[in-house]
């Protein structure tokens, strides 16, 4: 099984990252996009972006979200 990323808001979404095999490493993976997205693009803060991860069968399986990201992590 693979998951895939994609940059999403209320109006849509695009691809992200590269896909990984394992959830955990998804999850993890969907957190670190967050946190350099909030970090590095400022312009997306406030506006209700987050990394969306997509499982084979296209289903969102988790959702991180770039506004409440946790620097610390």
């Amino acid at each position: 099984m693979g998951f895939q990323f994609r940059l999403a808001n209320g109006t849509g979404s695009e691809p992200i990252g590269r896909a990984v095999g394992e959830r955990d490493d998804a999850l993890a993976c969907a957190q670190r996009l967050a946190i350099d997205l909030a970090e590095e693009r400022q312009d997306l803060l406030g506006k209700g972006y987050a990394v969306v991860v997509i499982n084979d069968s296209g289903e969102e399986v988790h959702r991180e979200h770039v506004d409440s990201a946790d620097k610390h992590g």
